[in-house]
């Protein structure tokens, strides 16, 4: 009878070592599976935040080109009126605005390899350009380059913008158009405001 119960006690001991033990390897596993799945957690968020700041990123370079859209303009005058309009410095002063890329006016760009000749320079540059700035006089009236300047910006639907001294030597064509009356007293603004035209 004793014998029988030693061996009871016995059994049942060794059925508690082997619950512990096995609850032992449970939380063991347990753990070890909650810390693959931490590391898990913590590389995907790692990679969700390394992606979301590579889009975030991109939008802002998106969103920069967007508001910065660097223009080209072209100027069309009578080789006459270079000095009395100050071509080559409307052209310097507009260039120092930062969406304004490049300013074309012929007696800069003539020594230029990009172009061809005067014909291949119109087709190219008025093509590239946003705006057309048409310095209007009666000497321009005369010029049969300026003529074909007009003539290629309307067909390209360009933006043009005549410059004058006096309304009455604008062309026909240009008077329909939004331009600026031409102020050496005060050129500063002159700029300023032409700057803000091409841009309205």
């Amino acid at each position: 009878m004793k014998e029988k119960e030693e061996e009871r006690i016995e059994k049942q001991r060794k059925h508690e070592n082997e619950e512990y033990r096995i609850r032992n390897l449970l939380k063991l596993e347990k753990k070890k599976m909650n810390e693959n799945f931490e590391k898990k957690r913590q590389e995907l968020q790692r990679e969700f935040e390394e992606k979301n700041r590579e889009l975030l990123n991109k939008l802002q370079s998106i969103e920069n080109e967007k508001q910065i859209e660097r223009k080209k303009i072209f100027i069309s005058y009578a080789t006459t009126d270079l000095k009395k309009f100050n071509v080559p410095i409307i052209a310097s002063e507009l260039e120092t605005y930062p969406d304004i890329e490049r300013v074309y006016f012929w007696d800069r760009d003539c020594n230029s390899t990009d172009f061809n000749s005067i014909i291949d320079y119109m087709e190219k540059a008025i093509k590239k350009s946003h705006t057309i700035l048409v310095i209007s006089s009666y000497a321009a009236n005369e010029s049969g380059p300026v003529a074909q300047e007009i003539d290629m910006a309307v067909y390209q639907k360009k933006n043009l913008l005549p410059i004058f001294i006096n309304i009455e030597e604008v062309r026909d064509i240009l008077k329909p158009k939004r331009g600026l009356k031409y102020d050496d007293t005060n050129f500063s603004k002159f700029i300023t405001d032409l700057y803000n035209l091409i841009n309205g």
